[in-house]
Order: C-alpha cells, then structure tokens, then sequence
C-alpha cells in the first residue's frame, strides 16, 4: 500500500472520529440537548422553549423553518450553520464512502496500521481539545467561530433568542459530549486495529 493510502486512509479516519458524533448528536437531540432551559429565562415560557429549540435544530434536518421571532441576524447566522452542516455532511459521507472502499479494496495488515495511527492522532486531539473546553471553553468557542464564521455574524446580545435557547454553556456540555463520543471511537479503532495486527 503506497504512502498516499495510508494518509488518505488516517486523515478520513480523523475526520470521521469528529464528525460522526457531531451528526449523532443532532440527529438523537432528545437525548443530548435538555428539554428544558438550563437555567432561568424569564421572557420564555418552557413549551415556548422546547419549541423554538425544536424548529432550529430542525431547520438544520431539513424539517422545519426558523422560528418566525429569530431576527435577521439570528436568521442569517442559522443560515451559514446549516451551509456548514450540509458540507460537513458530504465530507463524513464521503470519508466513510472512501474507507469502506479502502477496506474492501486493500485487505490486509497495512490498512489497520493506517487506522492504528490514525486512532492515536484522533485520541491526542481529543485530549488536548478536552482540556481546552474544561479550562478555556469561552476562547474555544471564539476559534471555532472565527473560523467558521468569518463574516462575524454570531456575536448576539445576552437577551436574543439565539443565546437563550442556545447558551455557550449548552454549547459547552455538547462540546464535551461530542468528544467524549469521539475518543470512544477512537479507542474502539486503537483496539481493533491491535487485534487485527498482532493475527
């Protein structure tokens, strides 16, 4: 197996251990975004919230419109993270698509090797990732946005709807879960990639 392979091979590896619980994430919301407001917010009512909530993570899957109270702001920030959802999408589609294909195609020890590496990449990540979202969540967030969205339109008063249905602390327990999920991934690889080695 060539040395492009094996790079192609633990690049989309990486890219799959992020991404994959991410979408598992959005797509099981019921289960890891709280039904309630994590804290007290007095201008909403707590159907208002699940509501609000409900339509947003909606319009992401394609299966609701933002609420109608969301400003322009709100609405055009909603609009580039959905852009970047559907191109993260393809991208975990795509990584998946080519390791299979990899997989099937190249069947022997070399591709595990590939995924070996690619594990211990994805774990060393996430650990230092994990560290910063415990101990400096606030600048992390700020990257992330910075990068994402550069035209800066995710800067919104305390008081919007965005951040009172969506607060950074909400953002920082999904943070948190998304790469718990994803060293469990890559743990999972790191193991079988050892088995299929060692035989």
């Amino acid at each position: 197996m060539t040395k492009i392979i094996k790079i192609l091979i633990t690049l989309f590896s990486v890219l799959i251990i992020f991404l994959l619980p991410i979408f598992f994430i959005v797509w099981q919301s019921n289960i890891f975004i709280p039904q309630t407001p994590t804290q007290e917010i007095p201008e909403l009512s707590e159907s208002d919230y699940r509501k609000y909530q409900s339509q947003t993570l909606g319009f992401l899957l394609n299966k609701s419109q933002l609420p109608a109270e969301m400003t322009e702001l709100e609405v055009s920030h909603m609009e580039d993270v959905k852009n970047v959802f559907v191109v993260s999408m393809g991208v975990l589609f795509f990584s998946i698509f080519l390791i299979t294909f990899l997989v099937f195609k190249i069947k022997n020890k070399y591709v595990w090797q590939a995924f070996k590496k690619s594990s211990i990449l994805a774990i060393l990540i996430i650990i230092l990732l994990l560290i910063l979202s415990l101990f400096n969540f606030e600048n992390l967030f700020i990257y992330f946005h910075e990068i994402f969205f550069p035209q800066g339109n995710w800067l919104f008063a305390p008081s919007s709807l965005m951040v009172q249905v969506f607060p950074e602390e909400l953002f920082k327990k999904l943070t948190i879960s998304s790469f718990s999920i994803s060293i469990i991934f890559a743990l999972s690889l790191l193991f079988f990639s050892f088995n299929k080695i060692r035989k």
